[in-house]
């Protein structure tokens, strides 16, 4: 787990900064504005904490709720433990990826962007 977010965070951030260069740079006098960083990255921040809580909360309760159904029912359909892992891996990423994009929408990520 703390490897998947060594490295999908800084990568995540370099692209995030790579697509986004033109956001960042004051245009008079072709310099950083390090200020639209920092309150970018809080940003960013703030959305991706929420967005992990709920999907550390949701992969939980659904391999928990999978797990105690395939034990109450052991006549009807019962889920390997591994299916309810992948299952519940598979609709916690859906939840994730809807709740990152509720999250930047709450927070304004890309409020006041123009493209070129």
């Amino acid at each position: 787990m703390i490897i998947g977010y060594a490295v999908y965070i800084p990568l995540f951030a370099f692209l995030f900064y790579r697509d986004n260069k033109a956001k960042f740079i004051d245009p008079p006098t072709d310099k950083k504005n390090s200020n639209k960083i920092k309150n970018d990255v809080k940003k960013l921040f703030t959305a991706f904490s929420i967005s992990e809580a709920i999907f550390i909360v949701s992969k939980t309760y659904i391999h928990y709720s999978l797990l105690v159904s395939s034990v109450d029912s052991l006549l009807v359909s019962s889920v390997e433990p591994y299916q309810a892992y992948s299952l519940a891996e598979f609709v916690s990423w859906i939840i994730y990826f809807i709740s990152i994009n509720i999250g930047t929408k709450a927070v304004r990520l890309f409020e006041n962007y123009s493209c070129c």
